[in-house]
């Protein structure tokens, strides 16, 4: 029994030293088996993440798709010619096959990474220049195609870098221009002089900064044309930029008036103008006054406007609206821009007396509509325009001829304004600041181009006084404006 038990044990013996002789012990046989049991798991694993990828993000979907079709497969490709057919590494087959892998690998992390940092999650491509990025990639690219050559193909990197050395030499001599350009950007990316996004002026050609690469900077003009400047021509030129060290730009505006008018009133009128443009900055203030007299030959007074805008891309929307309100005003004060500019048209009392007969904001006799007539003018205010601005004190009471206009309620400097209500034509405002003496509450801005008859407070009061009745109906509508606001 003793002798059958051993006998026993050394057939299990050799069956079990065969084995490991035969499959066990062979490399092919536990790399076989690794594909059967972790390929499967790998492609599960993969279409789960694109599945949930296909609900968001399309640019990481289209990285795990082409993985799983491409790079997944190569590789497996590869540890069946390496690890289970044990072709030697000298094999052609098996290094295209590594190469392949390795290059597709490569590429594959490179997307990945340039996705993951320029995505809108991070927005990291707005202060990245893009000359740096692509330095950036054109390094990890050779330095993966040296990796490459050196262990697949067996390359001397060493003779390698002489070949590439000696390859740098001729092509330097022969792309001196295109190099100049290269180098140029990399000093325009050192010294950091402008970044994507900023306003620049480079020999007479104004843009802002979309992109810098190694040859040239982008620019994109206000009428939305593409220019591209050479490095070379930037680096070994003047250019401005207006959006350091500081956003705020200094605008200098020009204006004449004829000499009749007083200084100070002018000042006065320019300076109102400016306080109600909101692209104009309060701090620094805005300047105003006289730079010059040409009593020669034009007889005119000269003005200079001094003012700062935060965002130099609408310097030219704030400059319009300056201009547009400066002949606004002068209309209404009667300023002429030149001593033989003809006067404005005056409107007479019977003209004014007809529109108050036809708005019927007053229900009073023909001679009290006279006397308002006569005490009334008739105005107009451009869009954007400020009729009214809180805490004014009002001196006229307005009705609208044409046009519509806002009421907006400006609790603070820092709140942004809110309309409450709109008035069209026949609608009137300067009521309740007449009536209880105080400052005007809330802003009046003109929407559209406004024309209003503007009738004096004094006026006013007297007749309300003699129709009291008026003054009811006056309030009943302004409460009726509350209640609507609310």
């Amino acid at each position: 029994m003793r002798i059958e038990n051993m006998l026993n044990e050394s057939i299990a013996s050799i069956d079990n030293k065969i084995f490991t002789n035969t499959l066990a012990g062979e490399v092919w046989f536990w790399w076989g088996i690794g594909i059967i049991l972790l390929y499967p798991f790998l492609l599960i694993v993969i279409n789960e993440l694109a599945h949930r990828l296909n609900k968001g993000n399309v640019e990481f979907l289209h990285i795990v798709i082409h993985v799983r079709n491409i790079v997944l497969p190569v590789f497996l490709l590869y540890i069946l010619l390496a690890k289970i057919l044990l072709l030697p590494d000298s094999n052609i087959a098996l290094k295209i096959v590594k190469t392949t892998f390795w290059v597709l690998l490569i590429y594959f992390i490179l997307k990945t990474v340039n996705t993951i940092l320029f995505s809108e999650a991070f927005r990291f491509q707005e202060r990245i220049p893009k000359l740096l990025v692509d330095f950036i990639r054109a390094f990890l690219v050779l330095f993966g195609v040296a990796l490459v050559a050196a262990d697949v193909w067996g390359a001397d990197l060493g003779q390698l870098l002489a070949a590439l050395g000696m390859g740098s030499l001729v092509l330097g001599l022969a792309l001196q221009d295109v190099l100049g350009g290269l180098f140029s950007g990399i000093a325009l990316l050192s010294s950091h002089p402008f970044s994507v996004g900023d306003w620049i002026r480079v020999g007479g050609v104004e843009g802002q900064v979309k992109s810098v690469d190694w040859r040239a900077v982008s620019l994109e003009t206000k009428d939305k044309y593409l220019v591209m400047i050479p490095n070379a021509v930037i680096a070994n030129g003047e250019f401005e930029n207006f959006s350091k060290p500081t956003p705020m730009h200094r605008m200098n505006v020009n204006v004449e008036f004829s000499i009749e008018h007083p200084p100070n009133h002018v000042i006065q009128i320019l300076s109102t103008i400016i306080e109600n443009i909101p692209d104009i900055l309060k701090n620094p203030k805005p300047e105003v006054y006289v730079s010059g007299y040409d009593t020669r030959d034009t007889m005119v007074v000269h003005y200079e406007i001094n003012y700062f805008i935060d965002n130099y891309e609408n310097k030219d929307d704030g400059y319009e609206l300056l201009m547009s309100k400066i002949w606004y005003a002068s209309q209404r004060e009667g300023l002429r821009f030149h001593p033989e500019q003809p006067s404005f048209p005056l409107i007479t009392t019977d003209e004014i007396l007809a529109k108050l007969k036809t708005l019927s904001v007053f229900d009073i006799s023909d001679d009290n509509l006279t006397q308002l007539a006569q005490n009334a003018k008739i105005e107009n205010y451009g869009v954007q325009e400020y009729i009214l601005t809180k805490n004014s004190v009002v001196t006229r009471f307005y009705i609208i001829v044409d046009g519509i206009a806002e009421q907006r309620n400006e609790a603070t400097e820092y709140d942004k304004p809110i309309a409450t209500h709109r008035l069209t034509t026949g609608e009137f405002f300067g009521f309740s600041g007449m009536v209880s003496n105080e400052n005007y509450g809330e802003s009046i801005v003109a929407v559209t181009d406004l024309t209003v008859i503007a009738i004096k407070i004094e006026a006013i009061r007297k007749m309300l006084q003699r129709n009291p009745q008026i003054a009811d109906g006056l309030e009943s509508v302004i409460k009726t404006r509350s209640k609507f606001e609310a």
